[in-house]
Parts: C-alpha cells; structure tokens; sequence
C-alpha cells in the first residue's frame, strides 16, 4: 500500500473549512464580519477536492488496475468507493430529513420545501443530482459534489487510466485545455462563474479530475528542485488570493493555479510539510469529508437556536458565537468520521472487497 502524502491530506481539512467559512456568511450573526471576497469564493474549495480527486485515484489505484485490469478488479476499487462516500452521504440525508419531519411535526415553516420534494430525495439518494436532473440543489446541498465524485468514479478513472496508457502527457495535457474551455464557455453564460452544482455540476470535475490524474502521472517523471516547489506555492497561493478580487470572468485562470498548489504539496519541502503536514492539518484532513457533509446540518440547526437564543443579536458576539459554531461543526465532523466513516469503510471492505485492494 502505497505511503500517504500528508500535505495533501492537511489541504483537505484546510479547504473544507473555507467551504464551512462561505457558508456561515449567511446567518444573520455573521453579516456584521464582512468576510472578504476570498472567502466568497469559498466554492473553489470543490474543485481543489475535484482536482485532488483524479490524483489520489491515480496515486492509490492505477497500479492495480495496470496489472490486474479485470471486473474483479473493477468491482473492488468501486465498492471501496462507495464505502468511502455513500454511508456519510446517507446519514446527512436522514438527518435532513428528520429535521424537516420534526418541523412539520412543530408547526414550523419551512423556508425553501421544494428543495425536500420526493424527486430530489431519489436524485440525492441515488448520487446522480448533479447530472441534470434536479433544478435545485436538494436535501443537503453540498452532497451535489460528492454526486460528481461518484460519476469520476462510475466512469472517468476507468475512461482516464485507458487514455493514458494509449496518449503522450502532452496530448493529455492539451485534452485538460480543451475540456477545462469547453466546460468554462458553458458555465460563464449560465452561472456567472465556474460554480456549476444541480445544474450539471458533473462537467466541472470532468477536466479538474484528469489534471489531477496528469498531475500524478507527471510526478513519476520530472522531480523539480526544492527551491521551485515553494515557488509554485507562492505562484498558486498568491495567484488565487488576487484572483478571488476580480471578475469571476477570469475564473478560467483557476485550473492552474489550483494545479501550481496541489503541485507543491504532492512534491513537498520543509515549508509545505511544517504548513500542512504536521499532526493538526492531517487530523483535520481526515475529517474533512465529514466537515464537508454535516456543516450545512449543524448549521440549520444553529440558525435556529440563535434566532430563540440572540433575537437581538449584538455585532460584539459576531465573532464568538461563530467560533462556536465552527468548534460544534468539527466536533460532529469528529465523531462522523469514527463513528461513521471509519467503520463503514472497514465493513463494506470486509463484506464485498473479495480480493485484496488498496483504499485510501
């Protein structure tokens, strides 16, 4: 089994927060903080998870699926898939949905209940609400991401792993060009910026996971110095920052950057492994999937606590009251991933993984 890349573990828990960071922007506590607009461009933080993504299916998988390509071998890789996002997933949506029962068992109103219609459930629990065929975003809204996942895995790794043994890099990396312009010409007229989700959120993790794939394929063959890896880091960090103060017209500059970051991590020195690979950042990047799937559960019920708690809410409590917020997210976040993930993944590894394979 191949040795975990802690730096690119630490990232994860460090972009699940900024998506917890966009979201928290809409409770009334939060409105006197004024987040900045790199916080508002939170949503970024998915297509790091996309990018990530294609790298780590390639880093963990390819050499299985080089040596033993059979279903057999198939089947495990996607069962392991599954357990990895399909338990959490499904324990969020029942969450949800216990909450809008309880509701309407006290009488409450409901704020937006299309988006906990029949349609969107069996969307949602069949992971396909961000292929087209939903209108909205449904039941918990951030699982339209893990809803792309889920097509990378079904098809695009398969599809990927076959090109690659069959195309030059270079051809790869004009393909990524071309599907990242094809998906950015769509998203521009109908979004405003490359934050796809219900409405086919599925072609934005097509050209960001295979970069994340070339990017490992890349990584067997070129080892850059030390000196240029902090640049890349510098590049991408700063790059971004600039970035999330203009036009979202330039979002097409976001590939790369995301690229030169995630670059600088699977590569590594001193400065990266110290920012993101010490003890806190890899804990926070194993409960990141966590983080990501139950923030918007804690929020709800956190909106309404605060609405009885704080009618009149002072801009003085702003800061603590949203700190403590963020501890009661990381918390359940925390016991998500030992009480849900962690044992799913070991059970579904045990119960259908008939043949030893790797997982991550």
């Amino acid at each position: 089994m191949r040795t975990q890349i802690d730096a690119l573990t630490g990232i994860r828990g460090y972009a699940a927060l900024w998506v917890v960071l966009f979201h928290l922007q809409v409770l009334d506590i939060a409105k006197p903080l004024q987040f900045g607009e790199f916080i508002h461009r939170g949503y970024w933080a998915v297509d790091i998870f996309f990018m990530l993504s294609g790298f780590i299916l390639g880093y963990v998988y390819e050499a299985e699926f080089r040596n033993k390509p059979t279903w057999r071998t198939y089947k495990n890789y996607l069962w392991l898939r599954i357990g990895r996002l399909y338990p959490l997933h499904l324990v969020t949506f029942l969450g949800f949905l216990a909450l809008v029962l309880v509701k309407q068992a006290a009488g409450m109103t409901i704020s937006t209940p299309e988006q906990f219609d029949l349609k969107g459930a069996i969307a949602s629990l069949l992971l396909v609400h961000s292929w087209g065929t939903v209108d909205r975003l449904v039941w918990n809204d951030a699982s339209w991401s893990i809803s792309a996942e889920f097509f990378a895995y079904l098809f695009l790794f398969p599809l990927y792993f076959w090109l690659f043994q069959r195309v030059s890099l270079w051809l790869m990396g004009g393909l990524i060009v071309l599907l990242w312009a094809g998906m950015y010409a769509i998203a521009l007229p109908l979004q405003g910026s490359i934050d796809l989700t219900y409405n086919f959120g599925v072609l934005r993790i097509i050209p960001e996971f295979l970069a994340g794939y070339w990017l490992f394929k890349i990584r067997n063959y070129w080892h850059p110095s030390k000196i240029l890896i902090t640049v890349f880091f510098i590049t991408a960090c700063s790059g971004m920052y600039a970035l999330s103060h203009v036009s979202p017209f330039y979002e097409y500059l976001l590939l790369p950057l995301i690229f030169l970051l995630l670059a600088s991590l699977a590569y590594g020195n001193s400065l990266i492994n110290a920012l993101f690979a010490n003890r806190f950042s890899v804990y926070l990047g194993k409960i990141s999937y966590s983080l990501y799937m139950t923030h918007l559960l804690v929020r709800v019920v956190a909106d309404q606590a605060l609405r009885y708690a704080l009618p009149h809410q002072a801009d003085s409590l702003a800061i603590p009251v949203l700190g403590g917020v963020i501890v009661v997210m990381l918390v359940v976040a925390s016991l998500g991933y030992h009480l849900v993930e962690e044992p799913a993944r070991h059970w579904v590894r045990k119960k259908f993984v008939t043949t030893p394979s790797k997982g991550r």
